[in-house]
């Protein structure tokens, strides 16, 4: 029988308000220490870096964030990666204002994805074909998810834009509806300004949902009891039960 520990964190009710959230149970508690969490958190943000590059040189589209960090850097003529470092400081700024203070794991992340973004890119090079791009957006999605649910399950805080969404449910708003109108305000402002916007982006916001899941199972983290985070979109459930966990 595995040990269980627990988390102070909190979860939203169907109306908005905030509960506790569960203990939670790791299948192999020895592998639970501040140093592997770490090491854990790392390549985690090591693989959402590759996947966002790959998704970028599968010129299909990308997620939410990464069509305002595309369409900022063909404006301003930075990199992708600097550009996802200065909004990603923005980001957590904002949050702070509205009340959710960073952790490490808000703040590590702006010092290692950008520049991950910016050397998978210069490595791959943009795709040639139909199916280079069909291999590089099947590949940036599976390595985003195994990232995402790394960084998540490594128990270190949400990432700079995650965490403005959580801030925003903080005031009131339900999980799913906060993320809707702060991914969806990314994605408005990134299109305008000439971001990415296409069939990829549509492959993220269907399929990432449950690979995260998926992700957060194989990296042995399980909820002790059932939550359940009432949301539109079912798919993806899995990843907003796990951000919820970190508005401690």
């Amino acid at each position: 029988m595995p040990n269980l520990r627990t988390t102070s964190s909190t979860a939203l009710r169907a109306g908005g308000g905030l509960r506790s959230a569960p203990a939670r149970a790791r299948r192999h508690p020895r592998r639970d220490t501040h140093h592997a969490r770490t090491l854990q958190l790392l390549a985690g943000l090591l693989a959402v870096g590759s996947g966002i590059g790959m998704l970028i040189r599968a010129d299909l589209g990308v997620a939410s964030w990464d069509v305002l960090h595309v369409g900022l850097a063909g404006v301003t003529g930075w990199t992708v990666g600097t550009t996802a470092m200065v909004v990603g400081v923005g980001a957590a700024g904002l949050a702070a204002l509205l009340g959710e203070r960073p952790r490490i794991g808000s703040l590590l992340p702006l010092a290692v994805i950008g520049p991950t973004i910016d050397v998978t890119m210069a490595l791959l090079g943009p795709a040639t074909d139909a199916v280079g791009q069909g291999a590089l957006l099947t590949g940036g999605v599976l390595t985003l998810a195994i990232g995402v649910g790394a960084y998540v399950t490594s128990d270190h805080g949400a990432g700079p834009s995650d965490l403005v969404f959580l801030a925003v449910a903080r005031h009131g708003l339900p999980i799913w509806a906060a993320r809707l109108l702060v991914d969806g305000t990314a994605v408005v402002a990134g299109a305008l300004i000439g971001g990415p916007v296409g069939i990829g982006t549509v492959v993220v916001t269907l399929a990432l949902g449950p690979l995260v899941g998926l992700s957060i199972r194989v990296f042995d983290l399980a909820p002790a009891r059932e939550v359940v985070v009432r949301r539109h979109a079912a798919s993806d459930r899995a990843l907003g039960d796990e951000l919820a966990w970190e508005m401690a």
